[in-house]
């Protein structure tokens, strides 16, 4: 694994929970009650932006599987639709595992600092 497990236990915790979360039960993170206002006002335009991309080719499956997961995270549906997304476990970098942990958070235990962490990465990737 390309991260720093020990920098980020709950990296390692989400890692072993994976396999037992419920596939369907993930929140969409514009829905967060976190989410700051300009992603809220752009999420259409990102939206249709990341749709497009997702038609063209990529040289990874992980750039892939990125632009999927920002497309849940703000309400879309990718074309091989939502369970592909989260299913993949590739796990290339903070930005994948940050939307997947803030989609299941409801099945994770995560202390407020790092909830609040997670959403702000989450926003990041999803903005740019």
């Amino acid at each position: 694994m390309c991260l720093q497990v020990q920098k980020f236990p709950f990296l390692k915790y989400f890692k072993l929970s994976s396999p037992l979360l419920t596939r369907k039960k993930f929140l969409i993170g514009i829905a967060h009650k976190n989410i700051p206002s300009i992603l809220r006002e752009k999420s259409n335009e990102i939206l249709q932006f990341v749709q497009q991309k997702l038609t063209e080719d990529h040289c990874r499956d992980d750039y892939k599987e990125l632009l999927e997961l920002v497309c849940i995270f703000l309400g879309g549906t990718p074309p091989r639709g939502i369970i592909g997304a989260i299913h993949e476990a590739r796990f290339m970098s903070k930005a994948i595992y940050s939307l997947k942990i803030v989609m299941f958070k409801k099945q994770i235990k995560l202390t407020a600092k790092e909830e609040k962490g997670l959403t702000a990465v989450s926003v990041f990737v999803a903005v740019l």
